[in-house]
């Protein structure tokens, strides 16, 4: 999964264990859907608006799980609809995330902000698009949502687009619908990566087609230099490479350090992947910054395949790099190093 995904993901689980373990009654009634017990604790003095240790509050584990009933019984008493949780989420992020259209709706009727981002920049159409809640992305579009969110934030946390949220998740259907609502196929996000890299990573040919299709730059590349194919190449993508190859993508392209899409695929070990490149015309003794070609990669990360294939390629077993290690030294260092893990 995406870094960006996956420390997402976390996050809620941690809010979601944080009102059952240890937060108040109170959230863990709304959590539950229990509208009975949330009633009682109410009428007893309990404030609606009370935060738990990860700072959620009972409306947001309400929304999250998509208990309609109680979230009104809150908002009746109260509730504050854009108080935040933990890195700012609100509950309508909750409810979008988990695609409960009818929470988000109530929310936005009680004047939730339909734009409200989080810490990171997530907003509720990023978090309905990645997850492919298509009828809630429509909703929160009706609603005014933002297209188009893109850009460099401070925040080491990237993929906060709607489109490349969609992307990432490898929603095409969601996608389509972003675009022909006018969401840019070029936005970038902090790291400068476009919605093709995240769907070439994920190895969603469809969608990179789509994208393509609707004007999508191939050789676009990110902060470092890096094109959707050294995405594809570094995830082991073999029919995505195979594709943007023959959508025109540059082979030879180089990232500000000199890596080559090939130099990506050997370090990763993906045989397959550095075949199809050297058929399509990779370099196999192209060297980066620090002298290393692709066969001192393999040979560091001891993948023999790919050593083997690079070599019958015409790799120099001789090569050196800046400290004038060869292939072989760094064959040597590798199983040096394995032995005393």
């Amino acid at each position: 999964m995406n870094k960006s995904a996956a420390l997402s993901t976390i996050i809620v689980a941690v809010l979601f264990w944080g009102a059952t373990a240890l937060g108040g009654e109170i959230h863990r009634a709304a959590q539950a859907g229990d509208l009975a017990r949330v009633k009682e604790l109410v009428e007893k003095g309990t404030d609606v608006n009370s935060k738990e240790r990860h700072k959620g509050t009972p409306l947001y584990f309400a929304a999250l799980k998509g208990h309609l009933e109680v979230c009104r019984f809150l908002i009746d008493k109260g509730a504050d609809v854009n108080l935040r949780a933990k890195r700012g989420m609100t509950a309508l992020v909750a409810a979008a995330s988990n695609g409960h259209k009818d929470v988000c709706e109530f929310l936005l009727d009680n004047a939730a902000n339909v734009n409200a981002k989080d810490k990171g920049g997530e907003t509720p159409l990023y978090a309905a698009a990645r997850n492919g809640h298509m009828d809630t992305c429509e909703l929160l579009v009706d609603k005014g949502a933002a297209l188009n969110t893109f850009k460099r934030s401070i925040h080491k946390i990237a993929h906060k687009d709607p489109l490349s949220g969609a992307a990432l998740g490898g929603h095409k259907e969601v996608c389509e619908f972003l675009i022909e609502k006018g969401a840019s196929v070029g936005g970038v996000d902090r790291l400068g990566q476009i919605p093709l890299h995240l769907a070439a990573a994920g190895g969603q040919e469809g969608i990179c087609l789509l994208l393509l299709d609707k004007g999508a730059d191939i050789d676009a590349k990110d902060g470092d230099g890096e094109t959707a194919l050294f995405a594809a190449a570094g995830a082991g993508r073999l029919g995505t490479s195979k594709l943007l190859i023959s959508k025109g993508s540059e082979v030879t392209v180089k990232t500000r350090m000199g890596e080559t899409p090939l130099a990506r695929a050997a370090a990763q070990g993906h045989t397959y992947v550095c075949k199809l490149l050297l058929k399509e015309g990779a370099d196999a003794n192209s060297s980066d910054r620090l002298g290393k070609t692709p066969l001192h990669l393999a040979a560091a990360e001891g993948h023999l395949s790919v050593c083997k294939l690079l070599i019958g390629a015409g790799a120099d077993v001789n090569a050196r790099d800046r400290r004038k290690l060869t292939p072989l030294d760094e064959a040597k260092r590798a199983r040096r190093k394995n032995k005393n893990l």
